[in-house]
């Protein structure tokens, strides 16, 4: 999944399914030059919760728990900071990327007639 950020637009140029449970699902971001000079944090919103991911470089995991259940959607927005004397300025915020509908994820059924593995 790829997320092209440029001045103030966060867009889904590369996306794919997302489901319910899934873990390790990776976000590559791709910044114009609007954004030199900034340290970067996406913010991942779905689930009923948000969570925030420093980026240390180009890319990131999406937080388990904003895929934790179905049905609704998840989606993602960067902002860009400055520190200065120990503060952090926000100094270029998106708008939020739609990643998607949260599918439902295939999950154990509880079904005790299964072989162990």
């Amino acid at each position: 999944m790829k997320i092209l950020c440029t001045r103030r637009q966060a867009r889904v140029i590369g996306g794919q399914l997302i489901t319910s449970g899934s873990v390790g699902i990776e976000v590559d971001f791709e910044f114009s030059e609007d954004w030199q000079g900034t340290a970067k944090v996406a913010v991942f919103s779905g689930s009923g919760v948000t969570k925030d991911v420093v980026l240390a470089g180009p890319s990131c995991v999406i937080p388990h728990e904003v895929l934790a259940l179905h049905g609704g959607r998840a989606v993602v927005g960067v902002y860009g900071y400055i520190e200065q004397d120990g503060v952090k300025n926000i100094v270029i915020p998106t708008v939020y990327a739609d990643l998607g509908r949260i599918e439902r994820g295939a999950d154990p059924s509880g079904d005790e007639s299964l072989p162990e593995a």
